[in-house]
């Protein structure tokens, strides 16, 4: 985000400096859940300003499968292209609400203004210890995890209800034989490995 913004770090500053700089401790818990409703409005901010300034950041692939079943419907396949901000307000929006600890929504959140804050003061960012400073305790190889009710009211297409690409792509996609390949037990897997014998 802030790669297509530098040559107007100044402004960028402007729009973090208060709220970044009045934070005594950013690993002090109580003081960054208070805080980071505020550090998220500057984030509110910033996106508003710079909105046609985003990039494609994640592609993110949705398959369908028959009700419950693990076998492919018949139109099976999609993808999602998320830009860097779009991506964001998954974490954002759910940052707003002070709790009585830093939920994953408000430490991305807060991590997200710091790195901001820092860049558009140095140009430079210690990333690694940013992320390890901001752990709250908590385990950080998975910063949230979005349940399909959360991402689909940012994502409203039919597209969703009916994917794009019918189920039988996947003889362009996998080679022959590879499928029986597979170990199912990641859903996924399961589900081409049962498609494929249904």
């Amino acid at each position: 985000m802030f790669d297509a913004v530098k040559e107007e770090s100044r402004a960028v500053r402007e729009i973090f400096e208060e709220s970044c700089a009045s934070i005594q401790s950013w690993d002090n818990d109580y003081e960054m859940t208070h805080k980071t409703p505020m550090l998220s409005e500057c984030i509110n901010q910033f996106q508003t300003k710079y909105l046609t300034k985003q990039k494609p950041l994640l592609m993110q692939t949705i398959w369908k499968t028959q009700g419950q079943s693990p076998v492919l419907a018949d139109d099976a396949f999609d993808i999602i292209v998320w830009s860097d901000y779009a991506f964001s307000r998954l974490f954002v929006d759910s940052a707003f609400k002070v709790e009585r600890t830093m939920s994953r929504y408000m430490r991305a959140s807060a991590r997200l203004a710091r790195c901001l804050w820092e860049l558009s003061k140095s140009g430079k960012i210690r990333l690694a210890d940013i992320y390890r400073q901001m752990a709250f305790g908590n385990q950080t190889d998975k910063e949230f995890s979005i349940q399909g009710p959360k991402w689909r009211k940012y994502v409203t297409t039919e597209r969703i209800a009916q994917p794009i690409l019918q189920k039988d792509v996947i003889s362009e996609i996998i080679q022959p034989g590879y499928i029986e390949h597979l170990m199912p037990e990641r859903r996924f897997d399961q589900t081409l490995y049962f498609t494929v014998r249904h």
